[in-house]
């Protein structure tokens, strides 16, 4: 078994965190349905407080890109929308979050063919914290991306799986990793 190295395993959930801070659009902390107002407080202190936060962001602006890997090619983002949609629950006892991606309208172009590409994107993670241990924790991520022209050979397809799981001595105690891509 490996120790545990928080920077490593941490970075997905950091990296989340920092890009859906970029645009708020909705912070909306609820108890059920209903939201949260500054008036009302944690009743006793095992309450939990549940969360949701939505973000888009436009990949159109300058600076987006991405690499098909199956050419190696650099594509520059022409169109799309990348959804974040985050839920969470805080309580005296855990910390949960789910957050949950997909790019809506995904177009790109080659900078050095001009291939012009269509491409999908989805993203979901799942992280449970518990507070007793601050060096425990579970960690769930799916992440799929095509990206296709017509043709064939050049079509780049990634699919990869993570869970891991850290036990209260900071042991990594499961990990399954799973990556598979492909050309077509």
């Amino acid at each position: 078994m490996k120790t545990f190295k928080p920077g490593k395993l941490l970075f997905p959930l950091l990296l989340s965190i920092a890009a859906t801070s970029c645009e708020k659009k909705e912070l909306i902390p609820a108890f059920g349905e209903r939201a949260l107002s500054s008036d009302v407080h944690q009743s006793s202190p095992d309450a939990a407080f549940t969360y949701n936060y939505q973000t888009d962001i436009d990949l159109t602006e300058p600076g987006w890109y991405d690499i098909n890997s199956c050419t190696g090619e650099h594509l520059h983002i022409i169109n799309g929308i990348w959804h974040i949609d985050m839920h969470g629950m805080y309580s005296n006892h855990a910390f949960l979050m789910s957050i949950h991606n997909n790019t809506q309208n995904y177009k790109l172009v080659s900078l050095e063919t001009g291939i012009e590409y269509t491409g999908s994107s989805t993203w979901n993670g799942h992280y449970s914290f518990p507070l007793s241990n601050a060096n425990s924790f579970t960690l769930t991520i799916v992440n799929s991306v095509i990206m296709t022209t017509s043709g064939g050979g050049n079509n780049s397809r990634l699919l990869a799986d993570l869970h891991v799981t850290v036990n209260p001595n900071g042991i990594q105690a499961v990990s399954i990793d799973n990556l598979r891509f492909g050309c077509r």
